[in-house]
């Protein structure tokens, strides 16, 4: 499913779309300095969040069509931290 923004998420208390992880088109899930409502909502849920995707309105197309894709996202290895940049690409079959 492809979202314009988060908020359909935060209403509903839990995520509302069939998946197993978050893809986002722009940088965050929520507004820098705050207490990140939609990270802690997903990663609560064990769905992880990669930010700053490109070409994601044409990879919905592409799967409302029925054809499958697989998300790679290959992460740096970072020492003592939870998140890094990753090198994400979409398989299509």
């Amino acid at each position: 499913m492809y979202l314009l923004d988060l908020t359909q998420l935060l209403r509903a208390g839990s995520p509302s779309y069939p998946g197993d992880r978050v893809g986002l088109d722009f940088p965050s899930a929520d507004a820098a300095g705050g207490d990140y409502p939609a990270h802690r909502l997903l990663l609560k849920e064990g769905i992880p969040l990669v930010g700053g995707l490109i070409n994601l309105k044409h990879l919905a197309n592409v799967l409302n069509t029925g054809i499958l894709a697989h998300l790679v996202a290959f992460p740096l290895r970072i020492e003592d931290h939870e998140g890094s940049l990753v090198r994400a690409v979409a398989l299509i079959n």
